[in-house]
């Protein structure tokens, strides 16, 4: 297996987000981000696309990662970037996780990876802050997916520019992760990335 990474300097960054898009089945994939967010945003954070190969050519595709800026190692004088691979298997694909990250590692030897699995087992923990009539906190998993059907309502999106609700899991680490609670219901929410 081999990777090919991508960030916003490629020329056909565009060009390629949009075919990932259809590879993976954008809008019918509610564990996918919105597109617009990948074209803007994940380059700006510092993130990249990774595109997986068994063999040569992009029909032998098996999957997508997504690489979020996790956190920064500091060892004497070096700076290690670690990234959360946010991967998803193309239609039929089963490649194993420690293949996919050895891929990474290959492609960006100074880097560290922490594998992802947006329809893995995932944890939630639950907590609030009251302030004043509002409460501020993690959400569990229920209320994570409630934030799915606030961004719908607030927004009046089709769900392919829906963010999706497993980012409030502990396993993907977001920099914030948060919702607000109005007399115990999710009434917002709120999540921000590392750079």
């Amino acid at each position: 297996m081999h990777a090919t990474i991508l960030d916003a300097g490629h020329p056909q960054w565009s060009r390629e987000l949009e075919q990932i898009g259809v590879l993976l089945g954008a809008g019918a994939h509610p564990t996918l981000f919105p597109y617009h967010f990948l074209f803007v945003t994940l380059s700006k954070i510092g993130g990249k696309v990774a595109r997986f190969y068994e063999g040569a050519g992009a029909e032998s595709t098996v999957g997508i990662g997504f690489l979020f800026p996790r956190r920064l190692r500091e060892s004497g004088d070096a700076v290690q970037r670690t990234y959360t691979l946010r991967f998803h298997a193309t239609s039929g694909a089963t490649p194993d996780p420690q293949r996919i990250v050895a891929a990474c590692e290959q492609a960006m030897p100074d880097d560290a990876f922490v594998y992802y699995d947006p329809q893995g087992a995932l944890s939630y923990y639950r907590t609030n802050e009251p302030m004043g009539a509002v409460e501020i906190g993690r959400p569990d998993e229920s209320e994570a997916v409630a934030s799915r059907e606030i961004q719908r309502r607030v927004w009046g999106a089709p769900d392919n520019f829906l963010y999706p609700s497993d980012i409030y899991s502990a396993e993907f680490a977001a920099g914030t992760s948060l919702i607000a609670r109005v007399e115990g219901k999710t009434a917002g929410f709120l999540f921000g990335l590392r750079l």
